[in-house]
This record gives C-alpha cells, sequence and structure tokens, in this order.
C-alpha cells in the first residue's frame, strides 16, 4: 500500500470483499442505466394492462362483469407487477453476492501500479498494462474509488488502503486529472487507449 500524496509509483495490493465488490456492482448499474430502453420498460407494462382491460371492459359493459370485479383485476394485476419487480431486484441482489463469491475477483490478489504515464493491474495471473486513455471514468464514492474501461467493465481501489479521507481524495482528483488530459477533444475522435494483458510469468 503507497499513500504518498504524490502519486506517481503509488502500489496498492489488496484482496476485493463482498461489500466492496457489491459497491463496485452499483456504480456500473448506474453507469448503464441510460441504455435501458425505457419504451420496453414501460411499454410492455402498459400494453399487458390494456390487453387485461380492453376485454375486461367490454365484459363489464355487457353486463358479464361487475366494477368491483373490475377494479380487483386492476388491483391485482399491479399487485403482481409490483410484486414481480421487488422479488426481481431482491433475487438479483442475492445472486450477484453469491456469484461475487465464487469469481476470481474473490479469490485472487489485486495489485496495481499507477504512473504519471499509465497503469499496471494484476489480477491474480493475469497482469494488464494500459495507458490513461484506457481509462473512460474515474469515480470517488463509497468503499471504493472505481476506474472504467466502459460502461460494463472496470475495476477498483478500496478506500481502506489510503490513510485518511484526504489522501484517498488527493488520489482520485490526480487520476481524474490524467483521465481528462487524455479524453479525445472531439466527441467524433475515437478512443485509442492502449492496453495489454498477459499472463504474469511465475519465474519472475
Amino acid at each position: 500500500m503507497n499513500d504518498a500524496t504524490g502519486h506517481d509509483g503509488a502500489r496498492y495490493v489488496f484482496r476485493a470483499t463482498e461489500d466492496e465488490g457489491m459497491a463496485f456492482r452499483r456504480f456500473l448499474i448506474r453507469k448503464q442505466k441510460r441504455f435501458f430502453r425505457r419504451s420496453l420498460t414501460t411499454g410492455i407494462p402498459l400494453l399487458s394492462l390494456a390487453a387485461l382491460m380492453i376485454p375486461m371492459g367490454v365484459a363489464y359493459g355487457r353486463g358479464w362483469l361487475s366494477i368491483s370485479a373490475l377494479y380487483f383485476a386492476e388491483l391485482g394485476f399491479v399487485a403482481g407487477y409490483l410484486g414481480l419487480l421487488i422479488g426481481m431486484v431482491s433475487t438479483s441482489r442475492y445472486l450477484y453476492r453469491d456469484l461475487f463469491r465464487h469469481t476470481r475477483s474473490a479469490q485472487v490478489e489485486f495489485d496495481c501500479t499507477f504512473r504519471d504515464t499509465g497503469l499496471v493491474v494484476k489480477k491474480g495471473t493475469l497482469e494488464s498494462t494500459m495507458t490513461w486513455d484506457a481509462i473512460s471514468d474515474v469515480q470517488n464514492e463509497g468503499p471504493i474509488t472505481a476506474f472504467f474501461y466502459d460502461p460494463t467493465q472496470g475495476f477498483f481501489i478500496p478506500a481502506r488502503l489510503f490513510g485518511d479521507a484526504a489522501a484517498r481524495s488527493s488520489f482520485a482528483a490526480w487520476a481524474s486529472e490524467r483521465v481528462r488530459a487524455t479524453q479525445p477533444t472531439s466527441l467524433e475522435e475515437p478512443v485509442t487507449g492502449r492496453a495489454s494483458a498477459r499472463p504474469i510469468d511465475s519465474r519472475r
């Protein structure tokens, strides 16, 4: 662990905890929200409700159903849909916690070295070397400082590795500045960060 104010050469070695892994997952979900198709998440339930209520409305108009039956059908649909959402959210939390315990991220040691020119991330026997333009964003919040390659991938440094909040904020600001310095000046210009991954030679 390196807690220097000059962050060139800073090195952080750690094993990720379950809470830190879940915090990173929440970051990923937040970054991916803008890609959700609201036309589907909202439109499908509305179409399903319409498919239920239109024939029931016709049945009510012909005297085949009472108004109370119509209301209860509508209430039942809404309650069922909300129950489904709550069940999916609750299940996914337990699912991702269980998955994390069985991933390499929970079982191997991370060894991350940061320099002014780039960074090296070692995850068990896999070593990735990259320049700063391979990083798209840095977020410093909760128990981790997260580094994102894109909205689906990245890694993090636990807050517990820093001596205090000031050291952590200083590191995050330093890293963010290097990422901003390599961002394209135009949205039309692609990011061409150099990154490579290779197994670590155990003979070294």
